[in-house]
């Protein structure tokens, strides 16, 4: 109840409700009560999380998702992925001090999920972003989420150090030969 009512002061003061639930979940990852909270809001995430995704599903016209805004979905998706592979596998690898390792950062911060789905459904419900530009970012939304573990994937299949089962690494992935 705590989270909700800091949610929805946050949302009075103008700010967003992520603010206010994100300031209680700072004050109680410490306390004695962080297991407990832990427990009942995976309770509560079995309730919310599927409404939450349905409610930004219902927010996506199909017929805008077959127009012309390819270029736009495409524009968007290369500046994503870009610019988290970039943008933190560079500095990863700088002080990582290893190449592939820093790669596999930018890779790991490629998707743009929870967050990116919840700002894309605030700037429709309050009008600041048009049919066409939800679409796009619901589809870059999706494709960066998915993205990230055939990177993974290949990058580890490939990596002679990494432990993989023998069936991964021949590239076996029939789930009848999967022992």
């Amino acid at each position: 109840m705590l989270c909700f009512g800091f949610a929805g002061v946050s949302g009075i003061l103008g700010l967003s409700p992520l603010v206010g639930a994100f300031i209680v979940g700072m004050a109680v990852a410490d306390s004695r009560f962080s297991e407990d909270v832990a427990d009942f809001t995976e309770h509560l995430g079995v309730l919310f999380i599927p409404l939450f995704f349905i409610v930004a599903g219902s927010h996506v016209n199909p017929y805008v998702m077959l127009s012309d805004n390819f270029y736009l979905v495409g524009i968007l998706g290369i500046i994503a992925v870009v610019s988290k592979l970039y943008g933190c596998g560079i500095p990863a690898q700088w002080f990582l001090k290893d190449k592939e390792k820093g790669i596999w950062v930018g890779y790991g911060m490629i998707s743009r999920g929870g967050i990116g789905l919840v700002i894309s459904n605030n700037g429709k419900t309050y009008g600041i972003i048009t049919n066409e530009i939800y679409a796009a970012l619901i589809f870059v939304i999706f494709f960066t989420t998915l993205l990230p573990p055939l990177l993974f994937r290949n990058s580890y299949i490939n990596d002679p150090t990494c432990i993989l089962p023998d069936h991964l690494r021949k590239g076996d992935s029939n789930p009848k030969n999967i022992v």
